[in-house]
């Protein structure tokens, strides 16, 4: 091809026939990138006003005073007396919210150091509505067994320890045993 065919001033045409389907692939995709997005804001304003909601639910189990903005009946346009699946909710929040509360760690603690090698506990199921903690494990023998509940006295955290029923198992004598104590008040 001789140089005088080559012509530099002509351009070739910027839409392709490729570009332009990948021009609206691109603008397509862009588009359901933004629908995502903005589904994402809606959501995310949803769990905003339902941790609001939470919040305030909490507070007015609570007892304390909610801002009016922030009262979940008023909000959803309720009425002021709730039904009797909104007070089984409520009941059941209010259990929740004292079970939360319940001394967990002075409770473990006073359970930790009142033991010794000569109780093992085998289970533990405290009883915050009522107060009080259950018990249930192996001592080697009875003496070890009054001793540990007197120590769960003498802890400032429990308090009338008492031995609900014991059983002696073996040749070794273990005592197996079922207590309570109650958080003291």
């Amino acid at each position: 091809m001789p140089l005088h065919d080559l012509d530099f001033s002509s351009r070739p045409s910027p839409f392709t026939p490729i570009g332009s389907v990948l021009l609206l692939i691109g603008l397509v995709l862009a588009g359901l990138a933004a629908l995502d997005a903005l589904e994402g804001f809606a959501q995310r304003n949803g769990t905003e006003e339902k941790q609001a909601q939470l919040v305030a639910r909490v507070a007015e189990l609570r007892g304390a005073k909610v801002p009016q903005a922030l009262n979940t009946k008023n909000a959803l346009g309720r009425g002021t007396d709730p039904d009797d699946k909104e007070e089984r909710r409520i009941a059941e929040a209010k259990k929740v919210i004292r079970n939360l509360a319940a001394p967990w760690n002075e409770l473990f603690d006073a359970l930790e150091k009142a033991q010794d090698d000569t109780v093992a506990l085998l289970s533990i199921t405290p009883e915050r509505a009522t107060g009080q903690v259950s018990l249930t494990g192996e001592a080697k023998n009875y003496e070890a067994l009054t001793d540990y509940l007197t120590r769960l006295d003498d802890s400032g955290v429990l308090a009338n320890s008492q031995l609900l029923g014991y059983e002696i198992k073996g040749g070794d004598r273990n005592v197996v045993f079922s207590a309570t104590t109650s958080f003291a008040r």
